[in-house]
């Protein structure tokens, strides 16, 4: 009696061990069962085994009852509601068992509940344990929370039968990085009614070891790139680029280039192969990957970025009191109708030069003249930039621009920019050129086959780029 009651604790706490882990608690009460048997009936052993699961169902009920009570004083309608989900999948995941269970109850039963079979399945399933964790050792886990589960997971074919299945509710909602999902919205119309529940930031720690030697900026020549982002407030760190002007400075013969690249110029996304894309959506993957299809596209290395946005350039034109910018004609801004743009002169705050910049229905051109119109901003920005009544002022007006764009170029090398204007009065001169091609309806790498509008480009205007950045580069 003494012995049998011993025996009973140890296999209590072998069930209590075991239910926690990912190991079959059944399986190992039955090979314990081979060394401590109990001294009773068939009958009595098999009530044993079911109600000594009693007690790690009771702990459960305890330390989870917060989770598995659909009711509580701190719970709010949504978590009720997520309480209920979670008994829901809790549901049908135990309709499968207990179906298999019913059908073949007798068959189990006689085949399984051996000590054999359980040992054998034990070393079986552990080296398949095993084996798929060093497979699987530093990927992250696709579901790490109950919420995340699924009732079914759907792979689709297209992006339009993705769109389709939002639209008619088969899909409830999705996790997508923003500046896809604003590509997303502006090729999909039918998605312009979802909503955006929850944002997640993710930040991604740089490694600085490796750095680099300030550059003689006031002696080499180099080459920026300007990405103009299509948003207000804060620069995100990934998003399309719709602006997309290379600045050319050769700082020995006081010259800057500006070199236009149409925003739906059809590119071969550096680091992808097959299906070409809108150089547009090279943003969505990174910066990076927008400066090394540039490089590929023109044979050139640029050496510095400045992402820009809507709020950057309204900011740095007022702190400029305004620019100067010439207009070859008359027109109302589609984005901003209380606004006229005058043929001629203008005189322009920050405002009326990002809707003078964004412009391209007053033009038969469209998009090719609105990277004319940017590159006249930029020029007048510079001009006014490099005035001496301004360029004194460079500190504060950094300041008051933090946060308001990002740039690879150190501090250093701008000061020393600005030191040398300072001294040295240089009078820059100002050239600019646009790549152009033809319009087409084409796949892209982004949207798989769905048809987008692309401009295909003109490898005459591409080849006079590049001989041009070169001349200005190497000073002729």
């Amino acid at each position: 009696m003494i012995l049998d009651v011993i025996k009973t604790i140890i296999l209590g706490i072998i069930e209590g061990i075991t239910e926690w882990l990912p190991i079959s608690s059944t399986g190992h009460m039955i090979l314990a069962n081979e060394f401590l048997k109990l001294n009773v009936s068939a009958e009595f052993w098999e009530m044993f085994e079911v109600v000594i699961q009693l007690g790690a169902i009771f702990a459960v009920v305890v330390i989870c009852f917060k989770d598995l009570f659909p009711w509580g004083f701190n719970k709010d309608k949504t978590d009720t509601k997520e309480t209920f989900n979670l008994w829901g999948k809790i549901v049908v995941s135990s309709i499968p068992a207990a179906v298999i269970g019913l059908l073949f109850d007798d068959y189990i039963n006689a085949h399984f509940f051996n000590a054999w079979t359980v040992a054998i399945m034990l070393i079986v399933y552990g080296v398949f344990f095993i084996i798929i964790e060093r497979k699987h050792k530093g990927k992250r886990a696709r579901v790490t929370d109950v919420k995340d589960v699924s009732y079914k997971d759907k792979k689709y074919s297209s992006v339009d039968e993705f769109t389709t299945s939002i639209e008619n509710g088969a899909v409830a909602g999705i996790v997508v990085e923003d500046s896809y999902y604003q590509m997303l919205k502006e090729e999909y119309t039918n998605l312009s009614d979802t909503r955006v529940i929850k944002q997640y930031k993710v930040i991604v720690k740089k490694d600085n070891a490796k750095k680099q030697k300030v550059k003689e900026t006031t002696k080499e020549s180099f080459i920026v790139y300007i990405s103009g982002i299509d948003t207000y407030g804060n620069i995100s760190s990934v998003s399309r680029s719709d602006v997309n002007i290379l600045a050319v400075v050769n700082p020995k013969t006081s010259q800057i280039l500006l070199v236009s690249i149409p925003r739906d110029y059809y590119v071969q996304l550096h680091g992808t192969t097959g299906v070409k894309d809108k150089l547009t959506h090279a943003g969505i993957y990174g910066i990076d990957t927008s400066i090394d299809t540039i490089n590929d596209l023109l044979d050139t290395k640029i050496d510095y970025f400045v992402r820009l946005n809507f709020s950057t350039l309204t900011k740095s034109i007022d702190l400029l009191d305004g620019i100067d910018v010439y207009s070859d004609r008359e027109f109302t801004p589609w984005t901003n109708k209380n606004i006229t743009i005058q043929k001629g002169m203008n005189h322009m705050d920050g405002e009326t030069a990002l809707a003078f910049a964004r412009e391209r229905h007053a033009y038969e051109s469209g998009d090719r003249h609105r990277g004319e119109n940017q590159q006249e901003i930029i020029t007048a920005m510079i001009n006014k930039m490099t005035d001496k009544n301004y360029i004194t002022k460079y500190k504060d007006i950094l300041t008051s621009l933090d946060g308001s764009f990002e740039t690879s170029m150190k501090y250093e090398e701008m000061t020393n920019l600005f030191k040398m204007q300072i001294n040295n009065n240089i009078k820059w001169n100002i050239t600019s050129i646009s790549l152009d091609g033809t319009g087409s309806m084409q796949s892209t790498y982004s949207m798989g086959d769905r048809k987008l509008y692309v401009m295909v480009p003109d490898d005459n205007t591409v080849n006079n780029a590049k001989e041009n950045i070169n001349k200005v580069l190497n000073g002729k």
